[in-house]
Formats: structure tokens, C-alpha cells, sequence
């Protein structure tokens, strides 16, 4: 997993004040693996909360990301408790590491 300490404790601190501690969180993509360079942050949440509610936590949650680890790409895939199963939401569960 190419994420640093610093990273990974901030990712899990924003999501956790937005969406709350029973959110699952999934590091997926190319930053999973070692062998790769570059990358943006992929991440996957599922959240019990409504479409409304993950929809403004998700907008928050991106732009304190990017305040605090800087500007990069960040990609945040949010599940709430009204979606249906889409395939992206296998293939992150699938290849991604819970955080």
C-alpha cells in the first residue's frame, strides 16, 4: 500500500468526522500495489447514511482531503445506504485494502 502514516491517519480522520466510525473505507487502484509509482487516491466508503447526507459529507470530506494532503487527485466513491450494487463497488471491495 502506497500511502504514507500521515496520509492514512488524515484519510481516516476526514472520513471518520464526516461519515461517522460506522463507515468502511477501501483503498483501491494503483495505489494499493507497491510496485507501482504515481496515482491518484482511489477510495471507496460504504456508509449507512442517506443519498442526501453521503452526498454533502462526500463534497466536505474531498475538499478537507485536499487541504491537508495537498493538491492532488482524490477520488472518492461513496456507497450510501439507498444505492443499488453497481460493479465499481465489487471491483473496489474486490482489489482494494480496508482501511
Amino acid at each position: 500500500m502506497r500511502l504514507t502514516t500521515f496520509e492514512k491517519e488524515t484519510i481516516l480522520n476526514v472520513i471518520h468526522s464526516q461519515f461517522g466510525n460506522e463507515v468502511k473505507i477501501w483503498l483501491f487502484g494503483s495505489r494499493v500495489s507497491d510496485q507501482k509509482r504515481g496515482g491518484d487516491i482511489d477510495l471507496f466508503l460504504e456508509t449507512p447514511q442517506n443519498f442526501l447526507e453521503a452526498w454533502k459529507h462526500k463534497m466536505i470530506a474531498v475538499s478537507l482531503l485536499q487541504i491537508q494532503l495537498g493538491d492532488q487527485k482524490i477520488d472518492l466513491i461513496v456507497r450510501s445506504a439507498e444505492d443499488a450494487d453497481k460493479p465499481i463497488y465489487q471491483i473496489a471491495k474486490h482489489t482494494g485494502i480496508l482501511l
